[in-house]
Formats: structure tokens, C-alpha cells, sequence
């Protein structure tokens, strides 16, 4: 997905300080019911972010690769890794 300079869109709150993500901005993020998204508030500001982005930045902050379909999972790296410095020992 190409990422966007900038997306505005002007929403109302409503009951429950529940707001709606507009359909435009759900189809740009691949956002569908029940994705849970991440809220976070910096100076005063709301940012809104999709879990896959919120992950894919936390690796990228850790020095971590993204996962990639048909990638091997880090998961079962992390077992062959460990596996292989219990070998050496």
C-alpha cells in the first residue's frame, strides 16, 4: 500500500465517545470490522493507527524486518535460535 501524505476528515463523537472512521479512510488502511486498530495521544493530538502499521513500526524502531507472508515466523526462529546456542554449550 502507497503511503498518503496527509488524509483529513472532519467526524462528530457520539454516544460513548464512540467515533466512525469514514469508509474512504477504512479502505485506504484495509480496515474491517473487528481489526483493532491502535489510539495513541501526543500533544494534544490523536493519532489513529492499524495494528499492522503499529507493528510493522515497532520492529522497524527495534531493528526487526517485517514479517512478510511465507516469511519463516519469528517465533520458530527465536526456537532454532535457541535450539542452536543450547548445541553449542
Amino acid at each position: 500500500m502507497e503511503a498518503l501524505d496527509q488524509v483529513s476528515e472532519e467526524v462528530t463523537l457520539g454516544k460513548q465517545g464512540r467515533i466512525v472512521v469514514p469508509a474512504s479512510i477504512r479502505k485506504e488502511l484495509g480496515l474491517k470490522e473487528g481489526h483493532r486498530i491502535r489510539l495513541v495521544v501526543t500533544n494534544g493530538a490523536l493519532t489513529i493507527t492499524s495494528r499492522r502499521v503499529a507493528l510493522e513500526n515497532a520492529g522497524r524502531n527495534a531493528g526487526v524486518e517485517p514479517w512478510k507472508p511465507g516469511d519463516p515466523s519469528w517465533a520458530d526462529q527465536l526456537v532454532a535460535d535457541r535450539r542452536r546456542d543450547a548445541a553449542s554449550e
